[in-house]
């Protein structure tokens, strides 16, 4: 399991409903509305175009990845726009979810 899915799940605001599905990605609840949220391994160092699409093949709408570690690189945002896929850091994140 990745360890930075169920971190930044344990760092949320406790009244959003969140499930781990499995060990990159977890699903949380807003306003009656489920978003699937991936979460790189220590191997996804990287967060890159590739990385963006194996997101978005697995019905993610955010990608949010640990800056102590890992790094985005600029595909990965533009690929990211154009699949509707969100590529954030965690701070950002927890700024708008924790």
């Amino acid at each position: 399991m990745s360890s930075s899915a169920y971190w930044l799940t344990t760092q949320m605001n406790k009244d959003l409903q969140t499930r781990l599905l499995d060990e990159n990605r977890f699903e949380m609840v807003i306003d009656d509305t489920k978003t699937i949220v991936y979460c790189p391994t220590n191997d996804e160092y990287e967060v890159t175009s590739a990385l963006v699409q194996k997101a978005s093949n697995l019905g993610v709408a955010i990608l949010a990845y640990p800056t102590a570690w890992c790094k985005a690189t600029t595909s990965a945002f533009s690929h990211g726009k154009k699949l509707n896929v969100e590529v954030m850091p965690f701070g950002k994140f927890l700024a708008i979810y924790g």
